[in-house]
Order: structure tokens, then sequence, then C-alpha cells
């Protein structure tokens, strides 16, 4: 039903219609949970629901990050081959310890992400924090953004972030339905959401 009464939206600003489910996952799971786009070479946090916590990711509204380190930037990546090879063919600064600087190691990071449907990383680009994300998909299939929860490594790590991924997934599909969107017919995506989208 989202599907067909999207368009009574299309003059809804995207921040508008996101930001419950931004507000949703947050308030269930405990932590930040943010919406990124492209720009250029370079990925901007246009949406976030920031966690109570005192403990906290630094993160704002706004915030310009590269795309070759972290969740987010992986998927963004991932769906956007244009993208992905402007920033392979670029130098891959080193942030922490865990951030992928070879070519050939990031393209088989976006492969796994496609296959998988989703990213998860630790530290790419901050050391003692960790990420999510999963791709929100436009009425042509196109990819529109990633959909985030993000945290410190000591309340996110890699048992809690694999608990999260039906929750960032469901939450990445509600967004895709609200504002008109589909899941592609072709590449590889989670079964849940192969059969949800059928």
């Amino acid at each position: 039903m989202s599907y067909w009464a999207a368009p009574a939206s299309h003059g809804v600003e995207l921040i508008e219609i996101i930001k419950p489910v931004l507000q949703e996952l947050r308030d269930r799971l405990g932590e930040t949970v943010c919406f990124f786009q492209t720009s250029m070479e370079y990925r901007v946090c246009v949406a976030m629901a920031e966690t109570r916590h005192m403990l906290r990711r630094d993160m704002a509204v706004g915030r310009i990050l590269p795309l070759h380190a972290g969740s987010a930037g992986r998927v963004l990546l991932a769906w956007d081959p244009e993208v992905a090879d402007r920033v392979l063919s670029t130098r891959l600064d080193q942030l922490t310890e865990s951030t992928i600087t070879d070519t050939e190691s990031l393209k088989a990071a976006i492969h796994q992400t496609r296959s998988d449907g989703y990213a998860l990383t630790t530290g790419e680009r901050e050391s003692g924090a960790s990420g999510l994300s999963a791709p929100v998909f436009n009425p042509q299939a196109d990819l529109v953004g990633a959909l985030t929860i993000m945290g410190p490594t000591l309340r996110m790590p890699l048992e809690v972030c694999e608990q999260w991924v039906e929750d960032l997934l469901e939450g990445a599909e509600r967004i895709t339905r609200m504002i008109g969107g589909r899941l592609p017919s072709t590449g590889a995506l989670p079964a849940a959401r192969k059969l949800s989208s059928a």
C-alpha cells in the first residue's frame, strides 16, 4: 500500500519522510541512526537520530566523510558503480589501522557488500567504532542512500551488530517503500528482502 500511496508524498522532503524510521530504530536499539547520501567522491550525513548514551560516536547532519572507509561508504560504493570507479582510481587514505587502502581489497569488500545486501565494519574510519548499513532505493530501483546504525564497539561488538542486521534491513526496506521505491530485481540481496519484494 505504501508503494501506491507514495506519489501523494512526492512534495514532502525525503528527510521528513525518513525521520520517523531513524527515530524508531534509535529508540529500539539505543544507538545513533543516520542516513547518508553520496556527494561527489564523499558521503554526507543528511539525517540522524542521535543516541541518548553519553558515550557516542561523533556525527552531525552535514558531516562530510570519505567513501572508502566505513559501512555507509561501502554500501554507497556497492550500488553506484560510477562512483566506485572514481573512488577506486584515487588514493585511499589510511584513517585507522583497519582502513582498507588497497584497491583490490576494497573491490573485494564492495563485491561482498552487494552479495550480502548490507555492510558491517569495525574501526575503519574511527578506532573503537562500529557501523552497519543497508541501501535504500528509488522507484527506478536506483540507490538513494544508506541507512546506518553506528556506535562505540564497546556496545556494538560484532555479535551485537549481527543481531541487528534484520532490524537494519527492515528499516531500509521500509524507507524504500515509503518513497515509492523498489528493490532491484537483479543482484544479490538477503533472502528475507527478496521474499518481501515479491
